[in-house]
Formats: C-alpha cells, sequence, structure tokens
C-alpha cells in the first residue's frame, strides 16, 4: 500500500515537472522512484553528515563552493524561467552523482522529504477557489504558475543540498569565518547542528521500540515525544557540561585537512560559465 502510494506521489510530482503529454508517462518514472526508496533504509540526517567527508568534493576550497552554490541559487530565483531551473537542478544531480560521488538511492531519498512539501504547495497554488458559485478549479494559467514555483524551488533546495553533500561542517565554519560572518551566528549554527543531532539520535531507538510494542498509535506518540523533548534536554545539559568542563569558553574550533587554495578555481569559473550560458539560452 504504502509502495502504491509513493508511486502515485512521485508520478504526479514527475508529471509537474517534466509536463508529460500524458499522465501515463509519468508511471514509470514514479514507479522506479518508489521501488528504489522502498529498498533505502537509512537517516537522512546522520547520512548527510557522513556523504560530506566521504565526497571527493570535499578536497576544494570551500569558499569555492559557497561562491558557486550561492551563485546558482540566486541565478535559479532571479531568473524566472521553470526550463531554466529544471536544467540546473538535473545539472547540479549529476555534479553530485558523479564527482561527488554521491549514491543515486541515497540522493533520492535526500529530495524526499522536499518533494513532498513542493508537491502539496503546488496542489495550493494550482486551485482556484470561486465563492459565488462555489467551485474549485485549475486553469492552464494556474497549473503553470504552479509548475514554474515548483521547479525554481527544486532548483534552490538542490543547490543548498549540494552544498551540504560536499562541504563537511568543519570547513564550511571556517569559510564563513573567512567571509567575517559574525562569530556568535557561527556559534549558533554549531550548537544547534550538534543538538538536533542528538534528538535524532535519540528519537530514532525510541521510535523502534515503540513500533514493536505494539504503540504505533496517537497516544504512544505522545508519550514519545513527551520522553523525548525531556531526555534531550537532558542529555542537552550533560553535553554543555562536558564543553565547559574541557575548557569550552564560547568558541568552537575545528581541525580541517588543508587544500590547495588554487585547487577548485578552474572548475567553477568553468561551471559559474555554464550556467550564464543556460540562463542566456533558456
Amino acid at each position: 500500500m504504502i509502495l502504491l502510494w509513493r508511486t502515485l506521489v512521485y508520478s504526479a510530482f514527475f508529471q509537474l515537472l517534466f509536463d508529460f503529454p500524458g499522465a501515463v508517462y509519468s508511471l514509470v518514472p514514479g514507479a522506479v522512484t518508489a521501488l528504489v526508496l522502498s529498498t533505502t533504509k537509512v537517516s537522512d540526517l546522520m547520512l548527510i553528515d557522513y556523504t560530506a567527508y566521504r565526497s571527493p568534493l570535499r578536497r576544494i576550497e570551500g569558499l569555492y563552493k559557497l561562491i558557486f552554490f550561492l551563485f546558482c541559487l540566486l541565478l535559479s530565483i532571479s531568473r524566472v524561467s521553470g526550463r531554466f531551473s529544471l536544467s540546473l537542478f538535473l545539472f547540479q544531480a549529476i555534479l553530485m552523482i558523479g564527482p561527488g560521488k554521491v549514491p543515486l538511492k541515497r540522493y533520492l531519498r535526500f529530495l524526499e522529504a522536499p518533494v513532498m512539501f513542493l508537491l502539496m504547495g503546488a496542489i495550493g497554488i494550482a486551485l482556484e477557489l470561486d465563492v459565488f458559485p462555489l467551485t474549485v478549479s485549475v486553469s492552464q494559467a494556474s497549473f503553470f504558475r504552479a509548475q514554474e514555483v515548483t521547479r525554481t524551488a527544486l532548483c534552490a533546495i538542490s543547490c543548498l543540498y549540494s552544498l551540504s553533500l560536499s562541504t563537511p561542517l568543519n570547513q564550511l565554519m571556517q569559510t564563513l569565518r573567512k567571509i567575517k560572518i559574525p562569530e556568535r551566528m557561527i556559534e549558533l549554527m554549531i550548537v544547534l547542528y550538534r543538538y538536533i543531532f542528538v534528538l535524532f539520535t535519540m528519537y530514532y531507538p525510541m521510535k523502534r521500540a515503540l513500533i514493536m510494542r505494539g504503540g504505533n498509535n496517537l497516544r504512544g506518540h505522545g508519550m514519545l515525544w513527551s520522553s523525548l523533548f525531556k531526555r534531550s534536554y537532558e542529555r542537552a545539559d550533560h553535553s554543555m557540561r562536558s564543553m565547559l568542563s574541557r575548557g569550552y569558553d564560547g568558541s568552537v574550533q575545528f581541525l580541517s585537512v588543508p587544500v590547495a587554495t588554487a585547487r577548485g578555481l578552474l572548475p567553477m569559473l568553468v561551471g559559474m560559465a555554464l550556467v550564464l550560458a543556460g540562463a542566456w539560452l533558456l
């Protein structure tokens, strides 16, 4: 049943993205995507950090990657063209799966949660509500508007994912320090990032235990979240005490592997030239 539901959702999303001549043509990629994701059992949050540390692109200077992906992000938002956004999304996907060595299953798994939100948003944009008389309809203009917004949003999400999957946290924090981001903001990002991991490392075992004991209902989930809040607060307090006992003074320093400063400059310039050419042609 879950596989059928996923097939319908991804088929609708592919139809919205690529505008196939018939809805039946989107069933094949939708079914393949649903089947691939049904065999992938991973923790998305933990795997993002693991993938970034294993990526060959981590050896490229972090500043170049930040400039390139933010350039793509700003261009995709400012250039209101569905074809360009879709092309840039495919370019980012090829970049991550090819040189970035991110497995296809894993990349699709990362995109699963944003796809659900984008599809719900697209439905809200496409539907038109008339009060007198009370009718709900989808016009060609509203469908195209939903299509453009979905393509642009997916492209922007892929830019941020590409940065996350190719840049480890320590390299990203050092890059932010280089461009003079306020130190307090960087420290807040590090602490929040750490506590999100603490929360999820506690959530997954508790969720599995709840399901195994037959408590997969509303009352069981309420008890899970209340217990999770209490235990995560205690864990965060213990973590802060451990940091203070080790000399934490409000500044977190990372050790990182040094990279050649000039490495990655040429690929960044070539990539920006390709993106600009695509924006001009599309």
